[in-house]
């Protein structure tokens, strides 16, 4: 169900995402795009960027489910090449 809500943070082109394995256990992609990450520069707040929209993907995925984790080492808006989501989720208990 994660996966299917994509379409609504990807429309209009607001992020480019190349998924990478997509399975019921994981789910990881690569933001190649982030328009997000481009109005915070182009204002010159990108620092305020990744504090308003990047910090909250891990309280957001909490709140979808506890059973899911999210592992990212890097995010566009901090000037890498990409975002790489790593989404896993833990079956059991």
């Amino acid at each position: 169900h994660f996966a299917d809500s994509l379409q609504y943070w990807t429309r209009d082109n607001a992020l480019e995402i190349e998924v990478i394995k997509q399975t019921e256990e994981a789910f990881l992609f690569n933001v190649t795009r982030c328009r997000y990450a481009e109005l915070y520069k182009n204002l010159g707040v990108s620092r305020h960027g990744t504090i308003f929209s990047c910090a909250r993907d891990f309280a957001l995925i909490n709140g979808f489910n506890r059973k899911i984790t999210l592992k990212r080492t890097q995010t566009i808006m901090e000037r890498a090449a990409y975002c790489d989501f790593r989404y896993t989720f833990k079956k059991g208990n």
